[in-house]
């Protein structure tokens, strides 16, 4: 793996993503081998891509709409991979590339620093791809949640769906949503809002909406949700966990020795956008 100095992110689109910032300006302070590139492969060329890939790149992060898709060229799954069906990490050793799962560990990043009660909540999540399987995965491992709900468009196609991947939720039309839930997460990439019923004013207790898209940092969706009075977060302490995570698993770099310098690019970056 160290003879290949190419890290990266593939994903559709890319152009979003604070990786190739944050990442290229670690390596250089922590004198780091390794430079980071943002892709945008059209899923027609992710198999063309991927079996050249391992010849020029030591690991590539994933992002929709490959992160199931890429399962297929894996030769190994991590536990958490294997139980989530979502890759956004792709390791290559020699000949074989191995499939992780890091959005896991950064959504209970999210969670715990923001300090989120999850426990005893009723909890919706928005969507049933990679990203939204990780979520209800890291929920159900490290929280008691009275119950967990997946919000569809088409909810009989996401339990059919679902079933397929053991995913045993109940599965609810968007209608429903805010009639359920104390806790929302939208797990998509498009945000929601183009189908969001009108959400409710403020309950007596604090709703909360997380939208995990953290570019742009106020997502319509949760506009929409603060304008009705919920407490509303982003996913960029998602980004920032399953990035550190990563550099972790690839440079064996200790989180505690890279988090500052991890977090001060990422607000670099944050700042150009404005």
């Amino acid at each position: 793996m160290v003879e290949r100095k190419l890290t990266g992110l593939i994903g559709r689109p890319v152009t979003h993503s604070a990786g190739q910032y944050v990442f290229n300006a670690i390596f250089r302070e922590k004198s780091i081998a390794s430079f980071y590139v943002a892709m945008d492969i059209a899923p027609i060329n992710l198999a063309s891509f991927l079996n050249l890939a391992g010849e020029h790149f030591s690991a590539l992060n994933v992002t929709s709409p490959h992160k199931n898709t890429v399962i297929d060229f894996c030769d190994k799954l991590s536990s958490t991979a294997q139980k989530t069906q979502s890759v956004n990490l792709l390791v290559f050793d020699n000949d074989t590339i191995t499939g992780d799962n890091l959005d896991v560990i950064g959504f209970n990043r999210l969670i715990s620093r923001n300090e989120i009660p999850l426990n005893d909540q009723n909890v919706v999540v928005i969507g049933s791809g990679g990203a939204a399987r990780s979520v209800i995965h890291a929920i159900s491992v490290t929280s008691s949640p009275a119950a967990i709900y997946v919000a569809s468009r088409d909810p009989d196609m996401t339990e059919r769906k679902l079933e397929a991947y053991d995913y045993d939720y109940p599965v609810i039309p968007y209608n429903e949503m805010f009639r359920l839930c104390d806790v929302v997460i939208n797990c998509t990439p498009d945000s929601a809002e183009r189908v969001l019923p009108e959400p409710p004013a403020s309950k007596d207790f604090a709703g909360v909406a997380i939208d995990l898209v953290y570019n742009p940092a106020r997502t319509v969706f949760l506009k929409i949700m603060e304008d009705a009075g919920w407490s509303t977060l982003n996913g960029e302490e998602m980004f920032i966990g399953q990035g550190l995570a990563t550099l972790h698993k690839l440079f064996g770099s200790r989180i505690g020795e890279v988090e500052d310098a991890f977090r001060n690019e990422y607000l670099k970056f944050k700042e150009s956008q404005t």
